[in-house]
């Protein structure tokens, strides 16, 4: 995962994947800030790749589809 998909909540590295239309923080506890780090996802996980810094854990977001 890109290094700058990467967010820090409560002290934890992670990144957001959207679940039922919410935005859900999961926590990499080996990620490093500012690097790529490798991470293991539902092959079918939505991650949120746009406005993630200012996502807090439950929001409600919207998907929107590129062409």
């Amino acid at each position: 995962m890109p290094g700058r998909v990467l967010v820090r909540r409560d002290g934890a590295l992670g990144l957001f994947i959207v679940t039922d239309n919410k935005a859900s923080f999961v926590s990499l506890p080996d990620a490093q800030a500012g690097r790529a780090n490798a991470v293991s996802l539902a092959p079918d996980a939505r991650i949120v790749i746009d406005g993630q810094y200012g996502l807090r854990d439950g929001q409600p977001v919207s998907v929107l589809k590129r062409p």
